[in-house]
C-alpha cells in the first residue's frame, strides 16, 4: 500500500520527511493557495447573487442569510453588496474591507494562470481552479479587461439569455 502513494524508495522515508519545512516557502503556499480560494468563492458568490435574483429572492434577505451561514464566504460578505448593487442597477458604494484592494478581472484570469501552472509542475489538478479559471475568461471576453471583480455578476446575466 505504500508503495501505491509513496513514489520515493522506501528506504528514504526517514530522509525525506526529516527537512525542516521553509518558512518563506510555507508562507509563498499559503498565499497561492488563498489567492485559489478568493478566485473560486468570487465566481461562487457572483453565480449564488445572481441565480437568487433570477429567482426573484429578495436579495437583501438573501445575503443576510447566507452570510450567517455555516461556512460563510469572506469574498461573499465582501463583495456581496457590491455585486447586489450593480444587479439592481445602481453603482456600487463604499470601499472594500476586507479583501483588501479591488481587482480586475483580467488580474485576477492572471493569477489564476499562475497558480494553475505551478500547480501542473507539482502534478497537482486543481479543478476547481481551472473552471473558475474558465468562468473568468469568458467574463473578461464580455465585460472587458477592465472590468471591475465584483462586476462578475453582470456576466451571469448574460448568461441566462
Amino acid at each position: 500500500m505504500v508503495r501505491t502513494y509513496y513514489t520515493h524508495p522506501i528506504s528514504k522515508v526517514t530522509e525525506y520527511f526529516a527537512k525542516e519545512p521553509d518558512k518563506l516557502q510555507s508562507a509563498k503556499s499559503c498565499s497561492i493557495i488563498i489567492r485559489l480560494l478568493k478566485a473560486i468563492h468570487l465566481c461562487a458568490a457572483a453565480e449564488a447573487i445572481a441565480f437568487a435574483h433570477h429567482l426573484g429572492i429578495d436579495l437583501g434577505q438573501f445575503y443576510e442569510f447566507c452570510i450567517g451561514a455555516a461556512g460563510g464566504s469572506a469574498m461573499f460578505r465582501d463583495r456581496g453588496p457590491l455585486m447586489i448593487s450593480v444587479i439592481l442597477g445602481g453603482a456600487p458604494n463604499g470601499e472594500l474591507s476586507v479583501m483588501g484592494q479591488r481587482q480586475t478581472i483580467h488580474d485576477i484570469t492572471q493569477e489564476l494562470e499562475e497558480i494553475l501552472q505551478a500547480a501542473q509542475k507539482v502534478q497537482s489538478p486543481l479543478h476547481l481552479g481551472a473552471a473558475a479559471r474558465n468562468l473568468l475568461l469568458l467574463a473578461e471576453r464580455r465585460l472587458g479587461n477592465n472590468a471591475r471583480d465584483f462586476e462578475i455578476v453582470r456576466f451571469w446575466q448574460f448568461s441566462r439569455g
